[in-house]
């Protein structure tokens, strides 16, 4: 599994978010279900999806909707578990981060994610 380290837009010094990628069926198929939790700066960036729900799933998350330039399409956050769904409509890929995530690294709506290297 592919794994790469994201930052937000617009600071130097913002936190990293440790990515791994689910381009497979399986991969994407499996998701965070399972798990108990994420850690802080952990995300599964699922490819490509544009909706995602919560069944079987044990804790809250927030969802980050990107195009394929990484642009921020769309935020939601804590979703809950076995009750939550979410959809963006033209959406790439999705991050899915443990519940804080969003506002912790201050993504919101049109920044963009780069890769550090």
């Amino acid at each position: 599994m592919k794994i790469f380290k994201l930052r937000v837009e617009g600071t130097k010094k913002n936190p990293l978010l440790q990515v791994k990628v689910a381009d497979s069926f399986l991969g994407r198929f499996l998701g965070l279900m399972g798990r108990k939790r994420m850690k802080q700066g952990e995300g599964l960036m699922i490819v490509p999806c544009n909706s995602i729900h919560m069944c079987f799933m044990r804790f809250k998350i927030d969802a980050i909707y990107i195009d394929k330039d990484f642009k921020v399409m769309k935020t939601v956050s804590n979703l809950l578990p076995w009750l939550g769904c979410s959809w963006c409509r033209g959406a790439w890929a999705v991050i899915e981060t443990s519940s804080g995530e969003v506002e912790r690294l201050g993504i919101t709506k049109g920044k963009k994610l780069f890769q550090d290297d």
